[in-house]
């Protein structure tokens, strides 16, 4: 465990926002060893007990325009301040369910995934437009959107479906407590809201692809075959194919 959380602490990036508790990354990483020693006793203690301090359990969300004076819900994009300790945990999460995760999860996803970028996705998209004008051939492209995706997955199947993958039981009753104890204030200028119970924490990303790829691999479709069709950035899809008139389309797939 003090690898783990030696190695979650190095990797995390500074110059962040702090959380509830107004506790730094960088206070963390200035205790160098003594900080590692304190924090791997905690997160042992809560491996252990199964129980979260509360502290580790609150987060504050803050809503930011897109675009200048909006006013509507949908114009504004949410972002969550959470302790460090409990960033510090998630990750050691992530990387103890990397192996069983990642295989899982589509190559044509590059939102949230390590060592990808939207950037990548966008550069092959372009690339397959400009190949398909240099050919003259034609591309249809439909962009989908899931509507509040993350908010609608339901848990009980996300849940389940860790279970298959054999995710450990200590892991997994972290993230059920993580997921059904975490409470959330929402804050607007100097104002906070009372706090709620049940808010999603930030491993509901990789838990969300797990669920989608399950939905998919009970379709026709398969985003994950030899050839690929679709680019995914999180929820929102990018979906491709040639001219139907085309006799030889294979210049438009992206070859594994």
């Amino acid at each position: 465990m003090k690898d783990e959380v030696r190695q979650a602490i190095k990797s995390m990036k500074t110059n962040k926002e702090t959380g509830p508790d107004g506790i730094s990354i960088e206070m963390i990483q200035c205790l160098d060893e003594l900080g590692v020693d304190i924090m791997t006793k905690l997160i042992n203690k809560i491996y252990d007990t199964g129980e979260l301090p509360e502290d580790l359990t609150k987060s504050i969300f803050i809503a930011l325009p897109k675009t200048p004076g909006a006013t509507e819900c949908e114009l504004h994009r949410t972002i969550s301040l959470m302790s460090h300790g409990t960033k510090i945990l998630l990750k050691i999460l992530m990387m103890r369910m990397k192996s069983k995760t990642r295989p899982e999860i589509a190559k044509e996803q590059y939102g949230f995934m390590p060592d990808k970028s939207t950037r990548n996705a966008i550069f092959i998209l372009r690339m397959i437009i400009e190949r398909s004008i240099e050919v003259k051939h034609d591309i249809y492209l439909c962009f989908l959107d899931y509507t509040k995706a993350f908010d609608k997955v339901k848990h009980d199947n996300l849940f389940q479906i860790l279970e298959q993958l054999d995710i450990d039981g200590k892991d997994l009753r972290l993230i059920r407590n993580l997921y059904w104890n975490q409470k959330a204030a929402m804050k607007v200028n100097n104002d906070t809201s009372p706090r709620t119970v049940g808010c999603c924490s930030h491993i509901a990303a990789a838990i969300w692809f797990l669920g989608y790829e399950r939905y998919q691999s009970t379709t026709n479709r398969q985003p994950s075959s030899t050839n690929a069709t679709n680019i995914q950035n999180a929820d929102d899809i990018s979906d491709f194919e040639p001219s139907s008139n085309d006799e030889d389309n294979s210049y438009i797939y992206i070859s594994k």
